[in-house]
């Protein structure tokens, strides 16, 4: 994304400048970081919203759905007596901790 900003204008009545004022102030911004924040916010909830759909859309016409347990297994992420591995008791590799050199 570039640097580069545009400027834009809007026109509100004095009431709703207030209103807008008084919100600003309240959460120690500026009625620019205000309404950017707030044009923002709408955008990506637009964004998730639309997302959502989608992913929900394609559920609809596949609804297949997997346990954590599948999952796990799927991506190599059980032993072979069925717990849970992690770096730390798998016997290919080590992975350095803070302990570590606390005890050299």
């Amino acid at each position: 994304m570039s640097d580069h900003q545009i400027k834009l204008t809007i026109t509100v009545t004095a009431d709703d400048f207030k209103l807008l004022e008084s919100s600003a102030k309240a959460n120690k911004q500026t009625v620019t970081e205000l309404l950017h924040d707030l044009a923002m916010t709408e955008v990506e909830d637009e964004y998730d919203r639309q997302a959502f759909e989608q992913a929900q859309a394609e559920f609809k016409k596949d609804p297949q759905v997997y346990s954590i347990e599948e999952v796990a297994s799927e991506l190599g992420l059980f032993d072979g007596a069925g717990s849970a591995s992690t770096p730390a008791s798998s016997s290919s590799s080590h992975v350095p901790s803070r302990a570590d050199n606390d005890e050299r």
